[in-house]
């Protein structure tokens, strides 16, 4: 008799460093979803929980989320806030699948409604952040549009993800892993991390001309911080401040990590898991906070914003103006 338990399990299949590779990155995406690995001691609390894990912070804003749905008319960005958290969970769900049960054919219909979900989940996130740079430049088409294509493309690039990644089967089993992450999908994180660096500069530097007098008047620091600022301007830059971090800080790297040909499949995929999530998460929060919370004055300030025109100093209104 082998001295060795449970011979037969699928990870005795594989060398020992993929071995490892595949657990982690499979406990990465129970954590995600929301799910405690019974093997590891994590006892997340409900409000550090929702902010990491898709079921939790769904079913944590419910209540809230059906108030705004039910105070609001229908609209793109209504919409793309009730799905955005469904898509990212449908992923993250799509991909535990492939590496908890057997799947006949790892690149078949498993791995491309993966791959639609994640393409979703990012395409209605970054429509929410899109909505607040159209609200700022209401009066600017050409602005407007602008943007509108840059958005189309760093979406069109994240279709890339459909077929981005080619899996197999480990070897005597029916578990799928990644044997290969093409280069290419990298261009899809480098061209969101761009389309969102875009829009919060382009917003800052609205809001800030809008409180100077027709002129970049507020210094890094008020940009920063928020200070001297009236609230719905001090609230719409945080909100883009939280949003482009998350973005910034998970997007470059994951982008890096798949050009890098030492790194394992496995590994250079891991980061999209809390990603796709957080992204999703992230917008939802911003656009839930200013629709449950808005600061006093928001229907005087947003619109003064809007039309404050750079090139004519005649269309600047200063602070006073359109503070509550």
């Amino acid at each position: 008799m082998s001295s060795f338990p449970n011979i037969d399990t699928y990870l005795n299949h594989l060398p020992p460093a993929a071995a490892e590779h595949f657990e982690v990155a499979r406990n990465v995406l129970i954590v995600v979803l929301g799910v405690r690995p019974s093997h590891l001691h994590l006892r997340p609390t409900l409000k550090s929980a929702s902010s990491q894990a898709a079921m939790w912070d769904i079913f944590l804003y419910i209540p809230d989320d059906i108030g705004i749905l039910r105070q609001n008319r229908i609209r793109p960005v209504l919409i793309c806030f009730a799905t955005t958290r469904f898509f990212a969970t449908i992923f993250i769900f799509l991909s535990i699948i492939s590496r908890t049960l057997y799947i006949d054919d790892c690149n078949g219909a498993w791995s491309r409604a993966a791959g639609v979900s994640c393409t979703l989940a990012h395409l209605t996130a970054s429509f929410i952040f899109l909505q607040r740079l159209w609200a700022v430049y209401a009066l600017h088409r050409l602005v407007k549009i602008v943007f509108f294509v840059l958005w189309l493309g760093a979406n069109g690039l994240m279709t890339t993800s459909i077929y981005g990644a080619r899996f197999g089967h480990i070897p005597g089993t029916g578990y799928c892993t990644y044997l290969e992450v093409h280069p290419y999908v990298s261009a899809a994180g480098f061209m969101l991390a761009s389309f969102d660096t875009a829009v919060f500069v382009a917003i800052s530097y609205k809001i800030s001309i809008s409180h100077g007098g027709g002129r970049i008047g507020i210094n890094w620091d008020t940009i920063v911080s928020g200070r001297a600022l009236p609230r719905l301007s001090r609230a719409v830059l945080q909100g883009g401040q939280q949003y482009f971090l998350i973005t910034i800080c998970l997007s470059i790297p994951i982008a890096i990590l798949i050009v890098i040909p030492v790194i394992p499949p496995t590994y250079q995929a891991m980061l999209s898991f809390p990603f796709t999530n957080l992204v999703a998460s992230m917008a939802c929060r911003i656009f839930r906070n200013l629709k449950l919370h808005p600061p006093p004055g928001f229907e005087d300030e947003l619109p003064t914003i809007s039309r404050i025109n750079p090139s004519d100093p005649s269309s600047a209104v200063h602070e006073s103006h359109i503070s509550p």
